[in-house]
């Protein structure tokens, strides 16, 4: 369940499909711009999962992080972690689904 402030029942932050951190969400509901270590790639900036609903609202930024991973690992095949990135975020994404 997002966090909530006292005054209100809307949410404040909701859990980010890319990176799976609880994350503070904008007025219109969507993902804040935050830092992670991307699915598949490896390297820390800004997560791809900014500006996408959070994974209590819709699956899809869990879809494109499975499939971002899935692009990135068919590039580089012999990476071991790109191919655990992906088996990551397919689980996250059945995970969510059977809720």
């Amino acid at each position: 369940m997002p966090a909530t402030t006292n005054n209100t029942d809307a949410p404040t932050h909701g859990t980010c499909g890319a990176c799976r951190r609880s994350v503070k969400l904008t007025k219109r509901g969507n993902l804040a711009h935050h830092g992670s270590r991307a699915l598949g790639s490896g390297r820390a900036g800004a997560c791809p999962g900014a500006g996408w609903a959070p994974i209590e609202v819709s699956d899809a930024s869990l879809v494109a992080a499975v499939a971002t991973a899935a692009d990135r690992a068919a590039i580089a095949p012999a990476n071991a972690r790109r191919r655990q990135d992906v088996i990551d975020a397919q689980a996250a994404l059945d995970t969510y689904r059977a809720s």
